[in-house]
């Protein structure tokens, strides 16, 4: 997946407020970040913003993204 550099300064604003950014071979088209218990996948939304896919899941469950974070 090819980022913008909007997109990349967004994911930096991110790490630097304590959010991991990981990858998820089963959503390839997506973003995983990860903060907590708790990781979601962000969905690029145009050249300067990602859009939320889906609902925040718990650590456990995040490798297949099943129940929901508390």
């Amino acid at each position: 997946m090819e980022l913008t550099a909007q997109q990349i300064g967004l994911l930096e604003r991110l790490r630097s407020h304590r959010f991991e950014i990981v990858a998820y071979p089963m959503y390839e088209n997506y973003i995983g970040v990860r903060k907590g218990n708790c990781g979601a996948l962000l969905a690029a939304a145009g050249p300067d913003r990602f859009t939320l896919y889906g609902e925040p899941r718990s650590e456990e469950h995040t490798s297949e993204l099943q129940s929901p974070c508390n």
